[in-house]
Formats: structure tokens, sequence, C-alpha cells
């Protein structure tokens, strides 16, 4: 028995891609957390971090020689800069080295 195929197209998400290839790129901001060529460090920090902030996001880049930890993925600038705010006192002994 042969069947057939339906397609059922959204079309707002075409509009949504012709719409961001016309009109550039999509900035996303985030707040450097740490950097550290000591994984131990990261893993200490990444640790502290969950236990005062356990709802945000947290994630590392490996770009040779270092490691960083970012937090926050935010559309807005200011939106970043309070959350940094927010989050200083808890690390205050850590930044401060």
């Amino acid at each position: 028995m042969k069947g057939s195929l339906i397609e059922h197209k959204d079309p707002r998400i075409d509009s949504l891609n012709n719409y961001m290839s016309n009109h550039g790129k999509y900035y996303i901001f985030t707040v450097q957390l740490y950097v550290s060529q000591n994984n131990e460090k990261i893993r200490n920090y990444r640790k502290k971090f969950i236990r005062n902030f356990p709802e945000m996001e947290i994630f590392d880049e490996y770009i040779a020689p270092n490691i960083f930890l970012y937090s926050g993925l935010f559309q807005d600038y200011n939106k970043a800069i309070l959350y940094k705010k927010k989050i200083r006192n808890s690390f205050q002994e850590y930044t401060s080295s």
C-alpha cells in the first residue's frame, strides 16, 4: 500500500529566518566568572557557583591554554551588568586574589 507524505510548513519559521539573514547578527551577552589553566580551580569555582545560584546556567570554554567559565545568556547588555552586580558579592574572595 502506497502512502502519501503531507508537509505542514509553518510560514513563520521562514519569515524569521529571512528576517535574521537580512538584519545581521543576534548578540548574546554572558558574564565571565573565572579564567584559569588549573582544572581543579575551575571545578571548585563551578561547585561554589552552582551551590549559590542553582537556577543559572554555567558553561566553560577552552581556548588554549586557559579555561574560561561563563554564566548567563542575556539579550541585553544592561541585564548582564545587573546580573554581574548581583553575583559579585558571593564571589568577592575569588575575584580579589
